[in-house]
């Protein structure tokens, strides 16, 4: 399975928290569903508890690791149990795959959580890419296989795609986290909607919130025809308790095809977390495209101690025919605030382009 390339050391984490794909392996450690539980491999104790047979097993299984995996065993383990004895917040990841993509493309992420006694869901956004040829603008970031400890993510495109530089953010939301919900919602692909195509689609939460909460709408898939002028864009709107209205669409004579929206919700009273959209025309109007596109977001007076981590994904396009490099990120990022970029490159032209953003506080390491 081909691995994203990163910055970093396969399976280190960045100054801000983001993992990377890791390929390491190790033949010799045993896995725990490869032990062998019969009574010839150590004598059983009739007065042990389940508990203490479930130790004698871990103590035998680290005993063929080396000091330094014991030790990162263990690091792992008493996470894992502060965890489940907490209210353990989201973690954020993300990566880039520079190669071409098409028409599947796997990987296998390592999770940043790293939770040996939660699967979290995971949600994505698409945040960049790269789309220099004639084929239409046809991408879709999809996980699956989550474990507790890694999951697989799919890029989709046509056959024929040429596309590359596809950058994905992801957000892991414990199970047990009530504060926190999150789901897709995809438009299902024809040739083409109607010219332009208004979307205004209830969303109901799965579990009503005690307050209206915030919700957070990233672009996780797109198919739009590239011989048109690109104006699209998502929100949401009309947030209540129970749920939103997932708005927005094209505009004049774009072609749709299909798209997939992300969303997020939280609680509106968590402490350190703080989310809003950021677009090109908060600086200049659509009339005066250009490639760098740089702006500042202020975060409210005290949300935040330290520098928070931060996920990103499009919501609005304006970019003109045939060609589409699109990259958004941020930088600079402490308790006060962050720089963002909404570039392109080569010969895209961008009349406009807008991502949704959400800041997360790490939890302290006890």
């Amino acid at each position: 399975m081909p691995q994203a390339e990163s910055p970093t050391h396969s399976g280190q984490s960045t100054p801000t928290g983001i993992r990377t794909p890791s390929t390491i392996t190790d033949a010799n450690v045993s896995d725990f569903g490869d032990f062998d539980h019969s009574d010839s491999h150590w004598p059983l104790n009739e007065d042990s508890t389940p508990a203490t047979r479930c130790l004698d097993q871990i103590n035998n299984l680290l005993g063929e690791l080396s000091a330094s995996d014991r030790f990162e065993v263990a690091r792992n383990l008493i996470r894992s149990f502060r965890n489940e004895n907490s209210r353990a917040r989201p973690c954020l990841g993300s990566t880039k795959h520079t190669g071409h993509v098409g028409p599947i493309t796997r990987f296998e992420m390592p999770t940043v959580t790293q939770d040996l006694f939660d699967r979290p869901t995971i949600a994505v956004a698409l945040s960049g890419f790269a789309n220099p040829t004639t084929q239409d603008l046809m991408l879709r970031a999809i996980t699956d296989n989550e474990t507790s400890t890694s999951f697989e993510l799919s890029l989709h495109s046509s056959r024929n795609s040429k596309l590359e530089n596809i950058s994905v953010d992801w957000i892991e939301i414990p199970s047990r986290h009530s504060g926190w919900q999150s789901g897709q919602w995809p438009l299902e692909s024809q040739l083409d909607y109607p010219v332009p195509f208004e979307l205004n689609k209830m969303i109901s939460f799965a579990t009503p919130f005690p307050e209206v909460p915030k919700v957070v709408v990233f672009l996780s898939g797109i198919d739009i025809d590239r011989t048109k002028t690109i104006r699209f864009r998502i929100e949401a709107s009309n947030i209540t308790t129970t749920g939103f209205n997932l708005t927005g669409g094209t505009l004049l004579d774009t072609l749709l095809h299909s798209f997939k929206a992300t969303w997020v919700a939280y609680d509106s009273t968590i402490k350190g977390v703080h989310s809003g959209r950021v677009n090109t025309m908060d600086l200049r109007s659509w009339a005066e495209p250009q490639h760098v596109n740089m702006g500042y977001v202020t975060f409210p007076a005290g949300t935040f101690s330290k520098p928070p981590n931060v996920m990103i994904g499009l919501n609005h396009l304006g970019l003109g025919p045939y060609e589409q490099n699109v990259r958004c990120c941020v930088s600079n990022v402490n308790h006060l605030g962050m720089c963002w970029n909404a570039d392109t490159w080569g010969k895209t032209v961008n009349y406009s382009l807008g991502f949704s953003y959400l800041a997360i506080e790490e939890e302290e390491e006890n």
